[in-house]
């Protein structure tokens, strides 16, 4: 048995991207015509019902956490990405960034926004992203926190009370080269300590996106025998 979210079969593009937090859920594209990576909310209490929150150009890489979605989004002239997020207690939209750099690939938990930075190297949303480094943003206090250096690159970041992990290649033979894979161990980070500590320690073994929950980080790991899997690793001690 299953339920049909998205009942808008003239929609421009099928959803991706999607995230969900109690009754709700939020996607790239899917529910308008004629627009292209609009930002959708779906209201799982009332399958069919479908909202665009933002229009065309919106919704990349959905995070959403309580009353809050966030997501990247192209600038108007096309250029650089920005972080941005909505509010549903409220009803409005917000900017996380907003700045002539790009920014990517965000993750929300309580009131602490994860995101991907550009601004240390000369790449872009479809390069290389040589110099990538991972920043947090406080949505009460404003703070925003830099929590690795740029020196290499730094992917793919979540958060999980005060606890931010990230894919790290600073033990590649070129530390800013996005396309090998074999080298990234995944590395974490105490906002209230200012702790940094590695996760995994794996040589060989390709690892991206990692996620975590409570003291658990979920990785998708190479296996050792071929092909790829999802792992599951503890957080070390005095990581909290």
């Amino acid at each position: 048995m299953y339920t049909t979210l998205d009942t808008n079969e003239d929609a421009w593009e099928s959803i991706r991207y999607l995230d969900v937090y109690d009754n709700r859920a939020v996607a790239k594209g899917g529910c308008n015509n004629g627009e292209f990576w609009e930002l959708c909310f779906y209201d799982l209490s009332s399958p069919g019902e479908v909202t665009e929150l933002a229009g065309s150009y919106y919704g990349g890489y959905n995070s959403l956490w309580g009353d809050k979605a966030v997501w990247f989004t192209m600038q108007q002239d096309g250029d650089y990405y920005d972080v941005k997020g909505y509010d549903f207690a409220s009803s409005e939209l917000f900017y996380v960034t907003q700045d002539e750099e790009t920014q990517l690939d965000p993750r929300i938990q309580e009131n602490t926004v994860v995101y991907m930075d550009l601004r240390f190297g000369d790449s872009h949303f479809a390069g290389n992203w040589n110099h990538a480094a991972i920043f947090a943003y406080d949505l009460v206090t404003h703070e925003t926190t830099q929590v690795t250096s740029g020196e290499w690159i730094a992917t793919y970041p979540d958060v999980y009370d005060g606890i931010v992990v990230w894919g790290d290649y600073r033990d590649c033979a070129n530390p800013n080269n996005i396309g090998i894979y074999s080298c990234v161990e995944i590395w974490g980070y105490n906002l209230a300590t200012g702790t940094e500590f590695q996760i995994t320690n794996l040589p060989g073994r390709a690892k991206q996106t990692p996620r975590i929950w409570g003291d658990k980080v979920f990785v998708d790991m190479a296996k050792s025998t071929g092909g790829s899997a999802i792992f599951m690793f503890d957080l070390p001690d005095g990581a909290k």
